[in-house]
């Protein structure tokens, strides 16, 4: 009951917030994951991922709006709000529980969780959903693939190079797509969350005493006619 009104509550967040800021979110075989070490141990990836220095930077090789960038921070802090109680979470190939659970079933769950979005469970479907993009092109709430040998291997990026997975050697942890590792075994990146537009121009606000000064001067032309 915790953990679903956990849940419930990292989506009502972040709609909330989104609308205040004019933005809205609209709506066969389990694969293994490669086995690689994660970036680190326990302690210091849970720092890692609560930081949000780390986790919220965004935008690597591109320049983006202010709007833009709050944008993305908001999703890579929803993100995390979900994401934090699956740290250490075992692997487990077909498990889909917090007693052990595979990449493509994480990666269900906390889309689900945080942005209300259904994706199938595996990620030879995952890997379907959304518009492929470029790494270059990467923001918060991406899913990345990674493919080794045949083997699929699916995360959710964060931000600043880092993605949220379950890892077959550490569990649900958070590494970073420039280790030799998963740079090596990079594969592609699908968006799945709608694409950035910022609010329109709100306008401007009048002072009753402008609007005051305008009539007048209106007035005074009318009488000199």
């Amino acid at each position: 009951m915790l953990a679903s009104s956990r849940r419930s509550g990292a989506v009502l967040f972040l709609g909330a917030t989104l609308a205040l800021l004019g933005f809205s979110l609209a709506p066969a075989s389990v694969p293994t994951a490669p086995a690689a070490p994660a970036t680190t141990d326990a302690a210091a990836t849970a720092a890692r991922f609560a930081n949000a220095d780390t986790t919220l930077q965004v935008a690597d090789t591109r320049s983006v709006s202010a709007a833009e960038a709050a944008h993305h921070a908001m999703v890579a802090s929803a993100i995390r709000v979900e994401g934090q109680d699956w740290l250490g979470t075992p692997y487990r190939w077909g498990g889909t529980t917090r007693r052990g659970i595979d990449c493509s079933a994480f990666v269900q769950q906390l889309v689900r969780a945080t942005f209300d979005i259904e994706l199938p469970r595996t990620t030879a479907t995952q890997v379907h959903r959304g518009v492929r993009i470029s790494r270059d092109e990467l923001v918060p709430g991406d899913l990345v693939f990674f493919r080794r040998r045949g083997v699929r291997h699916v995360g959710v990026y964060l931000g600043n190079g880092d993605f949220i997975h379950a890892s077959s050697s550490r569990g649900v942890t958070v590494s970073t797509m420039e280790s030799g590792y998963w740079d090596r075994y990079y594969w592609q990146s699908r968006r799945i969350l709608p694409e950035f537009e910022p609010p329109p121009p709100q306008p401007r606000l009048v002072s009753s005493e402008a609007r005051d000064a305008v009539r007048a001067l209106g007035s005074a032309r009318t009488v000199r006619h």
